[in-house]
């Protein structure tokens, strides 16, 4: 190591290489350029350069996810927290932390925002689902589903009825037949 050099500062291509994988995660070529959001990949990649400024990005994310109820707004916080912590452990004492590492942090947290339109869409449209608290089940749309009767209903008794297309919905030992009994 060259005198007056910090560990890590200078050339680094981890965090390059790291931002090259999220986008190859993102849209990679053998599943039809159809890919994942990013966050992990990005996390992962920042971990291996600057684990501890990942921890606090993990902290963000967590206390983010207990307050809104949503995971994908707790990524986007943290992947938009990362580049103000990575600044922050910049003029720490004892740690190096480039400039392009900030400025690329910043560029994958505006990627993960882009990756995330989706789900910002139905926020928007208050169709998002959210974390699930326990005992509770969430349809396709989001809404609170209640839980399902005992098998043979709450008397026990087996129902019969009209099932999907009409079609009768018999009961063989509390189990639904879907139509053919």
């Amino acid at each position: 190591m060259a005198a007056g050099r910090r560990c890590g500062a200078g050339d680094d291509p981890g965090a390059r290489r790291g931002a090259a994988a999220t986008l190859g995660h993102c849209y990679p070529l053998f599943a039809g350029f159809r890919g994942g959001k990013g966050v992990a990949t990005a996390s992962g990649a920042f971990l291996a350069t600057h684990a501890g400024a990942v921890g606090l990005g993990l902290a963000v994310f967590a206390a983010l996810a207990a307050l809104t109820r949503y995971v994908s707004v707790a990524s986007i916080g943290a992947a938009a927290a990362m580049p103000a912590i990575l600044l922050a452990f910049r003029y720490r004492p004892g740690h190096a932390v480039p400039m392009a590492d900030v400025y690329l942090a910043a560029a994958l947290a505006g990627f993960i925002a882009f990756t995330h339109r989706s789900n910002l869409s139905r926020l928007r449209q208050r169709r998002e689902p959210g974390i699930l608290r326990p005992g509770t089940a969430r349809t396709p749309g989001g809404r609170a589903r209640r839980p399902p009767e005992p098998a043979g209903g709450a008397d026990g008794r087996v129902r019969t009825g009209a099932g999907r297309e009409g079609r009768p919905a018999g009961r063989v030992d509390g189990k639904t037949t879907g139509g053919r009994t």
